[in-house]
């Protein structure tokens, strides 16, 4: 199965239904798989952002700081 990057068409509205979606499962994580694949889409939807160059580098930076800071307090939750 060959892979390869893509840009939707319609950007905007996509990163939006991404951002929301990604949360969305990162809330929902109850184990440590879950918390794997929700690292995953995170890691996905930050290469999409860098590579379609539609932010400045600042931005995607943030943005990857809030998801990934988001996901690891989730991390922390589930060993209480």
């Amino acid at each position: 199965m060959q892979q390869f990057l893509f840009k939707p068409e319609n950007y905007t509205k996509w990163s939006t239904e991404a951002l929301d979606k990604i949360q969305k499962t990162i809330d929902s994580c109850i184990n440590q798989s879950h918390i794997e694949a929700a690292q995953n889409m995170v890691d996905h939807y930050v290469l999409t952002l860098c590579l379609n160059e539609e932010f400045p580098d600042e931005t995607v930076q943030y943005i990857a700081k809030q998801l990934y800071l988001y996901l690891n307090i989730k991390q922390g939750n589930l060993h209480e």
